[in-house]
């Protein structure tokens, strides 16, 4: 009995409101189906007031019994069964919708629907039937379209139009088709103008199961878009979708794994197959690519991959260190028949089709390797352009360079403006990018401009619901997917009937869409008479602004690949790379690969990624060090200098893969040695070649030689190498005055000692002398000294004996008097 009193006010209450509720609907002056000045009312009405007898009662008895906070805009629960399935083309997942035409429906069409019904319970249904049910008001606002898609299995139905007996009972797992068409004229739907929109439309299955009667098993909610404006109305929204197709991320310096890299992005299941086919035939849809991409993917597919096993052999042989990379190229040798993989086929499919069907489309090249536009802007350097020279495999495309694309999280004022200094004055602004300044009761156009040092750029914004639609449908099924599509389009046209506006669909970066459900939706643009689908550079020329609508963040919140300091030193080894490419053979052959991983580094793809990312940076500050440092001198022991001129041999190894040819020249830190001239050098490919430089010395000292390497105009291009110079030039001067004084000497003694032998030649000794006179002596008696050897009385001849004689005996008087008085005077002297 307690229960009973206890229920008893609540069932009051109840039925008060039924009878409030149906008083209501019959003392209205006019039927709720079809009357003009109802409707017109009901334009500005609430979006939860119901429409129809049926949908009344229902949210008016419900709403009493609910609390509030369980109950949507229709009165009810929206929270779905814990069984759901996420994508389930119903709650229960037992009805697949397979036809639901028209489009859009007009008050003379027929509409057709054709359902599949499964049983997925584990008994038997009987007497199973299918009902159309209709809910006759029109969505008013974006919310509450979204929010009739997401009513469980208690949740509204609407008015039943129609009821399908599926004839035999339906046993588990075991599944039934059915078709039924509806006449639009019976939907009773107000018409014209103002009457057209969305409606909500649900498939109910019933039967006997469990024990109870007619129960409602399963309900698949969709859409109907009743479309009754006058023929020549024109269309309010003028709406652009663009996708981005962009790669992997890759490292340009293994050339092998980047070669991989494409192919397998590129296969028929991957996810850039898929982008391809879900745009495939929606030739409005425009596509922003990344030219590297299919640069890229043409080379993989066009090159000869070598025998993995050969290829592991080879590794294996030979040296581990970081060689100087050797860029990739595309030609094929003369005597080598190419044959390319099932892979390779594959790739060169995609790429075709890509051709194919961009024939007539909009289409915008990123920047290679889809560069993050906010690493630029945060060093204030410009963006990176793009050109067919340096990607020859997109000649065929016709594209445009004007558009940026950050992600959500580097969409930024600093980047707007960086885009406009670029060349590149369109930036995309993705879903969650922008913040509204003020709450609207209406969608706002999707363009708004920013004045910017370098010009005015213009700012796309993309419609995060509409987006979010495409990317995850929330849906297996194409036709439900579809349905919400153009109904969400038509809420939005019927904000501001009067007001063309327009608006920019996109999806991310890592969009895997099945081909099906977004083909069926991209493709019904053309279809929708409210729509006219436009390119994104009408929209970007348009004049429709709303530029006090957004709020754009001043800098980038996005995470970092490198802060200031580490991208600056990537990019300060580049322009050195750049600079010392000047000396050899084929710069931009050698510059060619640190160009592209330098660039490549900086790609959006790493954001998800940092680990991978770290292992590429770090591999490319090794092969910029090993490159930078690949042309060395061979030092030996120091150089010793004696001289005030000579020449210094220098010996430059070349471990570049080029040939360079150098100005070879000296750069002392002293200037007591001095090399004004610098020597041509040619040096091959991984050899090594001397040279003999000039140099003078102005003093002595210990000297440092740097070695520069200039290149054929004399332009610096790097530095190679040091070596000490011990410079003594004074040695010479002092060895030069040390060798004339010996030569001095060595020629005074020479000719003193030729005067003594001549001297000592004219001079006749003491015995000699005596004997002499002897013998003149016993000539001049007559004695037997006539007839000897010597035989001469010339009168000189004795009177020079005798001369000799008296000078010796005079020389030896000399002695005895200096020996016994040195104090005597010399005899002569008085003699004299």
């Amino acid at each position: 009995m307690a229960e009973s009193r206890r229920a008893f006010p609540a069932a009051l209450a109840m039925l008060c409101t039924l009878v409030l509720a149906v008083t209501s609907v019959l003392i209205q002056p006019e039927s709720a189906y079809g009357a003009h000045n109802q409707f017109e009312s009901q334009e500005n009405a609430d979006p939860n007031e119901p429409d129809g007898i049926t949908d009344l009662l229902v949210h008016n008895v419900l709403s009493s019994v609910a609390p509030e906070s369980a109950l949507s805009p229709f009165g009810v629960s929206t929270a779905k069964d814990t069984k759901t399935l996420q994508r389930a083309d119903s709650i229960k997942a037992m009805i697949e919708l397979e036809e639901f035409s028209p489009v859009t429906v007009q008050p003379t069409d027929t509409v057709t629907v054709r359902a599949q019904i499964t049983n997925k319970t584990d008994q038997t249904i009987k007497n199973p039937a299918i009902t159309f049910d209709l809910m006759r008001y029109r969505f008013s606002s974006r919310i509450s379209l979204s929010q009739w898609s997401q009513h469980g299995l208690s949740g509204p139905l609407g008015s039943e139009l129609l009821r399908k007996d599926l004839g035999a009972d339906l046993a588990p797992d075991q599944s039934k088709s059915v078709s039924f068409t509806l006449d639009a004229a019976t939907f009773q739907l107000l018409g014209g103008i103002e009457g057209w929109g969305p409606r909500g439309v649900s498939l109910t299955l019933r039967g006997d199961h469990d024990g109870e009667k007619n129960a409602r098993l399963d309900s698949l909610y969709t859409y109907l878009l009743w479309y009754s404006a006058p023929e020549k109305t024109k269309p309010t929204l003028e709406v652009a979708a663009i996708v981005p197709l962009t790669g992997p991320a890759v490292n340009p310096l293994d050339t092998t794994a980047t070669r991989d890299a494409y192919l397998n992005a590129t296969q028929p299941s991957s996810r850039l197959q898929h982008v391809l086919d879900a745009v495939k035939g929606s030739s409005h849809v425009a596509l922003a690519f990344d030219p590297q991409l299919i640069q890229g993917t043409t080379d993989a597919a066009t090159i000869p991959i070598e025998d993995p096993e050969k290829e592991s052999t080879a590794s294996d042989e030979t040296d581990t260190s970081t060689p100087t990379p050797e860029p990739t190229t595309t030609e094929t040798p003369q005597d080598q028949t190419f044959e390319p993989t099932q892979q390779q086929q594959d790739s060169s499919a995609w790429t075709q089709q890509l051709f194919n069907d961009s024939k007539s489309r909009e289409l915008f090249a990123l920047p290679a390797y889809d560069l993050d536009p906010a690493q630029y802007a945060r060093a204030g350097l410009r963006i990176p352009s793009t050109s067919k020279a340096s990607h020859p495999a997109t000649k065929e495309l016709d594209y445009s360079t004007q558009l940026v694309w950050p992600t959500a999280d580097a969409m930024s004022a600093t980047v707007v403006n960086t885009a406009a200094q670029s060349g590149s004055p369109w930036v995309i602004a993705q879903s969650g990018s922008l913040t509204a300044k003020k709450s609207l009761t209406y969608t706002p156009n999707a363009t708004f401009s920013k004045t910017t040092p370098d010009g005015t750029a213009r700012v796309l914004a993309s419609d995060e619901t509409l987006s979010s639609l495409i990317t995850d449908p929330e849906t297996a099924n194409p036709l439900t997917a579809r349905q919400r599509f153009i109904s969400e389009l038509a809420v939005i046209a019927k904000e501001r009937p009067s007001e063309v506006r327009n608006l920019v669909i996109s999806t991310p970066r890592s969009w895997n869409p099945d081909p099906v459900i977004a083909s069926a939706q991209l493709s019904a643009l053309t279809s929708l008479p409210w729509v006219s689908p436009i390119d994104i550079g009408a929209i970007a020329e348009s004049k429709n602004d709303d530029n006090d609508k957004y709020t754009l963040r001043a800098t980038p919140q996005s995470i970092e690949l490198f802060d200031n300091q580490g991208f600056s030193k990537l990019r300060a080894q580049y322009r050195s790379i750049e600079t010392l490419s000047h000396i050899v053979e084929d710069p931009a052959t050698f510059v060619a690969p640190y160009k592209a991983a330098t660039r490549a580094v900086t790609s959006n793809a790493w954001l998800t990624d940092p680990a991978g990312h770290d292992q590429a940076v770090t591999q490319l500050n090794t092969a910029s060090s090993t490159t930078l440092n690949g042309i060395s001198v061979v030092t030996g022991s120091d150089i010793n200098l004696i001289s005030t001129g000579s020449e210094i041999p220098v010996t430059v190894q070349n471990d570049l893969n080029q040939t360079v040819n150098i100005q070879l020249q000296l750069r002392p830190n002293d200037p007591r040695l001095q090399a004004k001239e610098s020597v041509p050098l040619t040096i091959p490919a991984r050899s090594s070649e001397s040279a003999r430089v000039p140099v003078s010395a102005v003093g002595s000292g210990n000297v440092v030689v740097s070695v520069v390497l200039l290149d054929e105009e004399g332009k610096y291009a790097t530095a190679s190498g040091s070596f000490n110079v011990r410079v003594r030039a004074d040695w010479e001067n002092m060895g030069t005055g040390v060798v004339v004084a010996l030569l001095v000497l060595l020629l005074g003694g020479g000719i003193l000692r030729t005067v003594k032998r001549s001297r000592a030649r004219r001079r006749t000794s003491r015995e000699e002398a005596a004997t002499t006179l002897a013998l003149v002596e016993a000539e001049t008696e007559g004695g037997p000294a006539a007839d000897t050897e010597i035989g001469s009385t010339h009168p000189d001849l004795v009177a020079h004996t005798k001369e000799l004689v008296a000078e010796e005996h005079e020389e030896a008087h000399r002695h005895s008097a200096s020996a016994s008085s040195p104090t005597e005077p010399d005899p002569r002297a008085e003699t004299k």
